[in-house]
């Protein structure tokens, strides 16, 4: 009797994904992990455009001598702070996503792609300011 041999092919993916066509990947588990990673790399723009314009609403009120320092420290946290909101709202929505496969594998990559796709609105938006 020949016992059949089940082999695994892996492809190791890099936090620098953005070349990689996420779909052409063999399994469930990669592709959702290929686009959590880009998500993560457009999630870092988005941080550090928020950032830019936290600094740049602070200096125009700094132009105007309108802001003390306890205020501009506050202000500044109060934009950064709305980033961590709008990640948190992103979790929730993808989370909860309706056409979300409970339970299945499908589900992962639902997720993965509701997360990329309002990062990358979000940045645009953020771009477009």
């Amino acid at each position: 009797m020949i016992t059949p041999v089940l082999f695994l092919f892996t492809q190791v993916i890099s936090v620098d994904s953005n070349n990689v066509d996420c779909d052409k990947l063999m399994t469930d588990h990669h592709i959702a992990e290929c686009l959590d990673e880009k998500t993560y790399a457009i999630d870092i723009k988005i941080e550090a455009k928020i950032t830019t314009l936290a600094e740049e609403a602070v200096s125009i009120a700094d132009d105007n001598n309108e802001i003390d320092d306890k205020f501009r420290k506050s202000r500044k946290d109060e934009i950064q702070g709305s980033a961590q909101h709008w990640f948190a709202y992103r979790d929730a929505v993808c989370l909860s996503d309706p056409d979300l496969n409970i339970g299945g594998t499908l589900g992962l990559i639902t997720q993965a792609y509701c997360r990329l796709e309002l990062s990358e609105k979000q940045l645009k938006d953020l771009d477009d300011l």
